[in-house]
């Protein structure tokens, strides 16, 4: 399978509310839990429906909203079937099985800071907030790996410049260098409403300038993994289209080919791994003016 994973989040309707949410006044609030900031900004399905009364009451909801969402009691959930390999293992008490539907309910995404200035916030998203591949066509076979020839230029799947996972990330159409259009459908345009859009800046970085994007190996080590240690919990949601638990990849290649660097188990360590499958987490500017 070439297509990129996080596009079940789009064919099979995974849009975030903003119809009804778009002319809603919105700030950013900034919550200390400790000696940690923390701000919610944006939504994703995210927990297990597990409520049987709850479950037999979205059973008998045929209709979905024009986003894709079932709508219950002024709440939104995700009807998912399992096309995962084999069943999943939300917990020690908790297992997903292959065919069966369950619902995940529509939740804020939560955003640590790591920095601050006079006027903004650098956060990184508290989970996962994607899934899937680092580049559409990483293999054109099981043997081959799929350079493309942009402006004269050689480009390796693992570079980010030209990944499916920027494209998806910032709602870019990425036609230009083989990668689908994301305008209407990327992350930056369904993930947040209008009201909250106005408070995410452009970052630079790299010669790039973009909404959201992937921390590089510098970074991660600049931040500390300490910082990053028991942050890197898939959600139920993610867990369920078969994302693991125990790793987010960087935008750092670590040689021109299909490896990326990536952050392992508890932020123990960092390692060199295939950019098949990806997990991983992002980072944007928030705009306090």
């Amino acid at each position: 399978m070439k297509k990129f994973i996080l596009i079940v989040l789009m064919v099979v309707g995974v849009l975030i509310m903003t119809s009804c949410d778009n002319n809603k006044s919105f700030k950013p609030e900034i919550i200390t839990e400790g000696n940690v900031e923390y701000l919610y900004m944006g939504s994703l399905p995210n927990s297990l429906v597990e409520d049987a009364n709850l479950i037999s009451k979205l059973d008998k909801i045929n209709e979905e909203n024009e986003l894709g969402y079932i709508e219950y009691n002024k709440e939104q959930y995700k009807k998912l079937v399992i096309e995962t390999r084999e069943n999943v293992q939300i917990d020690f008490y908790t297992t997903l099985y292959v065919g069966e539907t369950y619902y995940f309910k529509v939740e804020p995404i939560k955003w640590k800071v790591i920095s601050k200035t006079d006027d903004s916030y650098l956060v990184l998203s508290d989970g996962l907030i994607g899934y899937g591949w680092y580049y559409d066509h990483v293999w054109e076979n099981q043997f081959n790996m799929h350079y493309r020839e942009i402006e004269g230029k050689r480009i390796a799947p693992n570079n980010y410049e030209y990944s499916t996972v920027r494209a998806w990330l910032n709602s870019y159409d990425g036609t230009s260098y083989e990668v689908e259009n994301y305008q209407e459908k990327g992350f930056y345009s369904f993930a947040f409403t209008d009201e909250e859009r106005k408070y995410i800046g452009l970052s630079k970085f790299d010669n790039l300038e973009d909404y959201l994007y992937l921390l590089s190996k510098e970074e991660v080590l600049n931040i500390g993994l300490e910082t990053l240690k028991d942050d890197l919990k898939a959600s139920d949601y993610f867990l369920a289209l078969g994302a693991a638990d125990d790793k987010i990849f960087l935008r750092t290649a670590t040689h021109e080919g299909n490896y990326c660097d990536t952050v392992y188990w508890h932020a123990s360590y960092v390692d060199s791994k295939n950019i098949a499958y990806c997990e991983y987490k992002a980072v944007m500017k928030i705009k306090l003016n």
